[in-house]
């Protein structure tokens, strides 16, 4: 009987541990065999030919006249920032701005102060206007911009 009973045991203890040598874990977004985006590209489509990738997008209509988008990018080049930087294209024409806006700043870090320009077209650039430029490469980008659609 106890012989059946550590049958019984060591067949469900065996398939566990050959399971778990055997687990491949799954592959991250850089990776895919697929080269999807890792995010939605509806509204937005970065420049992959300069070494942009997009890792999140959100558009929103804030009021009638105004638009904000928050994007998480990364660059996988090592850039000078300093010199503004083609990141993507607004690919959804109800996001588009009418007229250019040249002066979208915000924050990135404590002293790091960086300027979007948005293009009728939808083109969208990034320039470092003051503060550090960010080490290394790749480098991620959080920004959250606000601008007017009229």
């Amino acid at each position: 009987m106890k012989i059946n009973k550590l049958i019984f045991y060591c067949l469900p203890v065996a398939f566990i541990v050959v399971t778990a040598f055997n687990f491949k874990p799954a592959k991250d977004a850089d990776k895919r065999k697929d080269n999807r985006p890792a995010a939605d590209t509806t509204s937005f489509a970065s420049n992959t030919g300069g070494g942009w990738s997009i890792l999140s997008c959100y558009f929103n209509q804030s009021t009638p006249d105004s638009m904000q988008f928050e994007l998480l990018l990364k660059q996988n080049n090592a850039l000078d920032f300093r010199v503004e930087q083609f990141i993507g294209t607004i690919s959804n024409a109800a996001f588009r701005p009418v007229q250019a806006q040249n002066n979208l700043l915000f924050n990135l870090l404590f002293n790091s102060r960086w300027r979007v320009r948005v293009l009728p077209n939808g083109r969208c650039f990034l320039r470092l206007t003051q503060g550090i430029m960010p080490p290394g490469s790749p480098v991620f980008f959080p920004l959250k911009v606000k601008y007017k659609k009229n």
